[in-house]
């Protein structure tokens, strides 16, 4: 890298860990995204709150895309309940993302504490 600190070799190298130990916590416990459209944050942030709470299923706020737009990430049935709140409560668009994970959430926990363990290596 530009500082010295860390060589190309070694960037993709972490890269490929990083990768392989996300795809592991994917396999762990199926989950899934979507992006909810013209519902207030507050509103989405409520609705996964619910759901959590109803279901006892993951399902959080992920990535606040812009006013109006906001993507959820959790476990399958948890995503597929919450998609139903937030459509009920006014939502545009529900729609469930075609990725194989809940990235940016709880579900992604196994991932960190691999990636760390490696890193301190």
């Amino acid at each position: 890298m530009a500082n010295g600190t860390l060589s190309f070799e070694d960037a993709l190298q972490l890269v490929a860990i990083r990768a392989t130990a996300m795809q592991k916590a994917c396999e762990i416990q199926p989950s899934t995204m979507a992006a909810i459209i013209n519902l207030s944050d507050e509103k989405v942030e409520e609705l996964c709150a619910e759901t959590q709470t109803e279901t006892g299923e993951i399902v959080v706020p992920a990535n606040y895309n812009c006013p109006g737009q906001l993507v959820i990430s959790g476990s399958l049935k948890g995503i597929e309940v919450a998609c139903e709140k937030m459509k009920a409560a006014g939502a545009k668009r529900a729609l469930v993302l075609p990725v194989g994970g809940a990235f940016h959430s709880p579900l992604m926990e196994p991932a960190k504490k691999n990636c760390r363990k490696r890193l301190k290596k």
